[in-house]
C-alpha cells in the first residue's frame, strides 16, 4: 500500500540526500522474570499495530511516497545477554551501534529490532528512522509495548489514520498569521560566540537546577500560567539577547500534533519545528515572562502549518550550512521513562546520540523525582566548553531573576557571577605597570621564585615554571648552535601547543625576533612571508611548504621544533 509522504518525511528525506543520518536507537529495559516468547510477540504486535514501524520511503513521479511493509519485514533479532556485566555491556554496544547505521532508502523499512534476552531482565532496542519516529513517539512505544505484553498482542488497537493537512481557508489562515509574526524578523539568530561548520559532533553540558530555584519555578507558573518550560525559553531568548546585543529573539521549538487515534497513541513523524519570535525591548522580568508566553501559546496554536510551508509563505533565505531563522532550539523531555506492566518495570532512556541539529539547544529534562535538569548542547567545533558552561551558568542565573519576589528591566540586572565580575574588573582596572625587563627574563625570573608553580595548561601538556624554562633554554642553546644571532629572525611554523610558547620564548632567549607562520595559511602565502622576512631559521613539525625545504638559503641548518630533540619535561594531566 502507498500513500503521498507527510511533510516531516520529506524534509528528513531531503536531509538524506544530502548526508545519511544515523538511525535513532531507541533502548528499553524490561526488568523481572522475562517470558521470551510472551515478548516477541509483544513486539510483533506493535509492529502490526503501528504501520509507521513497517514504513519504507520512496521518491515516485509523483513526489516522495510511503509505502508500508508487512510485519514479517521488519528485521527482529534475538539475542541471548550474556550474564556477566561486562559481555552483556560489549553485546548492547554492538547492537546499539548496529541498529544506528544510517538507512539507505533502498526499499526495507526504516525499522531495526533487537531484543536481547537474560534470566531477569531483557533489552529491546529499536533502531528508527526520524522519518517514522519523532521525539513524543517514545512514549507511544512504551505504552504500546506494556499493553501488549500485559494483556496480550490482541489487546493493542491499531493506530488510525492521522488528520487530514490543512486545507483552503484554515491554510490561508495559518500562512497569513506566520507571515505577520516573522515580518522583518531576523535572518539568522544566533551568537557571536557560535562558529558555523559542517562538523555536527556533539558537546554538551548539563546541571541540575537547585531544589530551591525549582519550588519558585513552579510556584511562579501557579501565579501565571507560565510553564517550567516557557520559563527556560524565556531565559534562553534574555541569554541570547544580551550575548548578541539584540532585542528580537528567535527560539525554534518542537510541537507535537495530536496522535490519540482509535483509542492508540501513534508512533511517526509527527512533530513539527516551530519559530517562537520573543521581543525584549523595554522588558522587566515580569513582562517578559508574559511575552514569552504569548509567543509560545501563539506559535503552538498555529503549528499545524508544516515549516515548509511557514519558510515559503514568509520567504525566508534558505542556506544549507544553517538552519531558517534561529540557530537556537529549546526542547523538554524526560530524564527517563518507567512504567510497569505484566509483572516487569519498564524503563525507557532517551536515545543516544552524537550529533546535534542546531548550533546551540537548550533541553529540559524531567526526573522522576521532580528534579529539573538542563542540558546545554552544541557542535564541539562551534562553542569551546568553557564558554558553553558560562552559558548555562547565565542560563540559571536568569533563571533566578525571573523567579524573584520583584520584577526588575532586563538591562539593569547583571547575570555575571562574583568570579566574573572580579575577571571583568581586572581586564577594565588601572593599567600594570610596565616592566623594561623582556618576557623571557620575566619567566626566568619567576621559574626562580616559584618552580613548581604551573605556568602553563594545555589538553595535552601541564608545565611548571621550571620545565617552561628549561625546554625554552635548551631550545635557544639550539637557535644559537645552528647560526641564530641576536638581531635575526627566527620563523616559527607551529600549531597551537606548549610547543609555540616555548618557541617563541627560544627565539627571544636567542636575541632574536620570531615570525609567526600559522601551519593553515596557503603554501603561496607562507612562502612569499619567509622570502620577504629571510629568517637565520625556521622551527616547524615538517616543511612549512611545497619549495620550503632549503630555507635558509644560507649554510644555518633548520632547526627542529620543541620536543622533537630535546626531550620535554612535563607532567601529563
Amino acid at each position: 500500500m502507498q500513500k503521498p509522504a507527510i511533510p516531516g518525511q520529506l524534509r528528513f528525506f531531503t536531509l538524506d540526500l544530502q548526508k545519511p543520518r544515523p538511525a535513532i536507537v531507541h533502548r528499553l529495559t524490561a526488568t523481572g522474570p522475562v517470558d521470551g516468547d510472551r515478548l516477541l510477540a509483544a513486539v510483533r504486535a506493535v509492529l502490526r499495530a503501528q504501520p509507521a514501524l513497517r514504513l519504507s520511503l520512496h521518491p515516485e513521479p509523483a513526489g516522495l511516497m510511503q509505502r508500508v511493509h508487512p510485519v514479517a519485514d521488519v528485521p527482529v533479532e534475538v539475542h541471548r545477554l550474556p550474564a556477566d556485566a561486562a559481555s552483556a555491556g560489549r553485546l548492547l554496544r554492538e547492537r546499539v551501534d548496529a541498529l544506528g547505521a544510517p538507512f539507505d532508502h533502498a526499499g526495507a523499512p526504516l525499522c531495526r529490532v533487537s531484543v536481547l534476552l537474560g534470566d531477569d531482565r531483557a533489552q529491546l532496542l529499536f533502531g528508527v528512522h526520524h522519518g517514522i519516529f519523532d521525539d513524543g513517539s517514545a512514549a507511544a512505544l512504551l505504552d504500546a509495548l506494556t499493553t501488549a505484553y500485559a494483556q496480550g498482542p490482541d489487546a493493542l488497537p491499531d493506530a488510525g489514520e492521522l488528520p487530514a493537512p490543512p486545507q483552503g481557508e484554515q491554510a490561508a489562515a495559518l500562512r497569513e498569521f506566520w507571515t505577520r509574526t516573522l515580518k522583518d524578523a531576523p535572518a539568522d539568530c544566533t551568537l557571536p560566540q557560535l562558529v558555523p561548520g559542517a562538523d555536527r559532533t556533539r558537546g554538551s553540558v548539563t546541571a541540575q537546577l537547585p531544589a530551591a530555584l525549582v519550588a519558585r519555578m513552579r510556584d511562579r507558573a501557579r501565579e501565571t500560567g507560565a510553564s517550567v518550560f516557557t520559563q527556560v525559553m524565556a531565559s534562553l531568548a534574555w541569554v541570547a539577547g544580551w550575548y548578541a546585543r539584540t532585542d528580537d529573539v528567535v527560539i525554534a521549538t518542537a510541537s507535537g500534533a495530536g496522535r490519540d487515534t482509535s483509542g492508540a497513541s501513534v508512533i511517526n513523524c509527527l512533530q513539527n519545528t516551530i519559530p517562537v519570535r520573543v521581543p525584549l525591548s523595554g522588558a522587566t522580568t515580569e513582562q517578559l515572562l508574559d511575552r514569552t508566553l504569548e509567543a509560545l501559546f501563539d506559535a503552538v496554536e498555529h503549528s499545524e502549518l508544516p515549516l515548509e510551508e511557514i519558510l515559503a509563505a514568509t520567504g525566508a533565505e534558505r542556506h544549507p550550512d544553517r538552519k531558517p531563522f534561529t540557530q537556537l532550539m529549546c526542547t523538554q523531555g524526560e530524564l527517563f521513562t518507567e512504567a510497569e506492566g505484566g509483572g516487569l518495570l519498564w524503563r525507557m532512556d532517551p536515545p543516544e546520540s552524537d550529533q546535534v541539529e542546531y548550533d546551540l539547544s537548550v533541553t529540559l529534562l524531567h526526573g522522576p523525582q521532580g528534579e529539573e535538569h538542563l542540558v546545554v548542547a552544541h557542535p564541539v567545533q562551534a562553542l569551546d566548553g568553557r564558554t558553553a558552561e558560562r552559558f548555562l551558568a547565565h542560563l540559571v542565573a536568569a533563571l533566578d531573576a525571573l523567579t524573584a519576589p520583584h520584577s526588575v528591566p532586563l538591562t539593569g540586572h547583571d547575570l555575571l557571577s562574583a568570579e566574573e565580575r572580579a575577571e571583568l574588573a581586572a581586564l577594565t582596572g588601572a593599567p600594570v605597570p610596565g616592566t623594561p625587563a623582556p618576557v623571557h627574563r620575566l619567566v626566568e625570573e619567576q621559574a626562580r621564585r616559584t618552580p613548581d608553580a604551573t605556568a602553563l595548561v594545555t589538553s595535552a601538556e601541564l608545565l611548571d615554571h621550571a620545565a617552561l624554562h628549561a625546554r625554552a633554554e635548551r631550545l635557544a642553546a639550539a637557535l644559537i648552535a645552528a647560526g641564530v644571532r641576536p638581531g635575526d629572525r627566527v620563523g616559527v611554523c607551529l600549531e597551537r601547543s606548549a610547543g609555540l610558547v616555548v618557541a617563541v620564548l627560544a627565539a627571544w632567549r636567542a636575541g632574536a625576533a620570531y615570525v609567526p607562520l600559522d601551519p593553515d595559511y596557503p603554501g603561496d602565502r607562507l612562502r612569499y612571508m619567509l622570502e620577504d622576512s629571510a629568517p637565520a631559521a625556521v622551527i616547524a613539525e615538517s616543511p612549512c611548504c611545497p619549495g620550503c625545504r632549503r630555507w635558509p638559503r644560507t649554510p644555518r641548518r633548520r632547526c627542529p621544533p620543541p620536543g622533537r630533540r630535546f626531550r620535554p619535561t612535563h607532567r601529563r594531566t
